[in-house]
């Protein structure tokens, strides 16, 4: 599982396997993909709020993640002040 949690909460984390989504969760992909393959993971920031990416790599051993050509666009949008 991989997911964008808002840490404004004290209690913000991501939850368990296939358990209900948290408020504080944003976006999340669940499972995470099995393949390598494009993905993407969208939501609209609120200003002054931090962010985490949680990943979970499956239980049991043997498991892996890998991630590759990773980007994060971050779009500012900015109120003009001019009169």
């Amino acid at each position: 599982m991989i997911s964008i949690v808002d840490m404004s909460s004290p209690d913000a984390k991501a939850p368990a396997d296939y358990a209900p989504q948290p408020a504080c969760v944003v976006a999340f992909a669940e499972p995470a993909p099995h393949q390598l393959e494009p993905f993407r993971l969208a939501w609209t920031p609120v200003p002054d709020r931090a962010y985490r990416i949680w990943v979970r790599v499956g239980g049991g051993g043997g498991h892996e993640l890998h991630l590759g050509q990773s980007r994060l666009w971050i779009l500012e949008y900015v109120q003009d002040c001019a009169d």
